[in-house]
């Protein structure tokens, strides 16, 4: 286990985000361990969970949106290169995000 950057829940489920990469996953009912993301080899610094969507933030410049249930990125957000995307949120059809890039973005997703 490595040092833990970040964490979000939804009543459904608990995420943490590792200085490795990893966001670590379990339900929320039972506390049992889901599985593992790996966002990529920078530290996880903003996590944000709403039913089967997952955002997370990371010090690579990228945010990702992630289906719980399949395990799998649905899509990664750009942010300009060499900026730590720090804070991240989610609503119905929209992600939110800050960056050390100065600006705060809303996406689309589905």
């Amino acid at each position: 286990s490595t040092r833990v950057f970040s964490v979000a829940t939804d009543g459904h489920h608990h995420a943490t985000g590792h200085m490795n990469g990893n966001i670590q996953i379990w339900d929320a009912a039972t506390l049992k361990f889901v599985g593992v993301l790996q966002h990529g080899r920078r530290p996880v610094l903003g996590l944000a969970v709403r039913a089967d969507v997952l955002v997370s933030g990371s010090m690579d410049s990228t945010a990702k949106c992630w289906s719980i249930g399949a395990c799998e990125c649905r899509a990664t957000l750009q942010h300009e290169r060499n900026n730590s995307v720090n804070s991240v949120s989610v609503d119905e059809g929209v992600v939110a995000t800050a960056s050390d890039d100065r600006t705060a973005r809303l996406w689309a997703h589905s």
